[in-house]
């Protein structure tokens, strides 16, 4: 994926990862799980092939509080549906397994399809920030702390 055009396109500054960068990302993805941080990078399977179709992460991000999701996907499996499920996957082990009450996601301003993947996640555009020169959609995903009451509840 790392060197697929249409998919890097989409993620940070839209190029292609040279061999360098790749391995500096994957050093950091086994100190990750040498520190036994609960954080990482994960493989996305499909179910009921033993097919990566991509992949999910959680963890720290440059200059930022909360602990970040991302997620690609091969370009084959995009509009299928499972980045939303990888994007809601990451929220529940961010909140129930890492005790996050906020995680973070960033996208890139044109990237259609992940801002309304996080949308529908609940996640909130904040404001735009710089990651690595790049003006990137900076998002929030705040859990809720109790649950609504029936009477708070709006079904318009």
């Amino acid at each position: 994926m790392n060197t697929n055009e249409a998919v890097m396109e989409k993620i940070g500054k839209g190029e292609v990862k040279s061999l360098e960068e790749q391995k500096l990302d994957f050093d950091r993805f086994i100190l990750y799980y040498t520190l036994n941080t609960g954080m990482g990078v994960w493989a996305v399977n499909l179910r009921d092939q033993p097919i990566m179709i991509g992949a999910a992460s959680l963890g720290e991000a440059k200059r930022m509080e909360e602990l970040h999701i991302g997620y690609r996907l091969k370009q084959e499996y995009w509009g299928k549906g499972y980045a939303t499920e990888i994007a809601q996957g990451l929220i529940q082990y961010g909140i129930h397994r890492l005790n996050q009450n906020k995680l973070g996601a960033t996208t890139n301003i044109n990237n259609e399809a992940s801002i309304r993947v996080l949308k529908k996640t609940g996640f909130i555009l904040q404001h735009k920030i710089l990651v690595d020169g790049v003006e990137m959609n900076y998002f929030i995903f705040e859990n809720p702390q109790e649950p609504p009451s029936p009477n708070n509840i709006s079904y318009s």
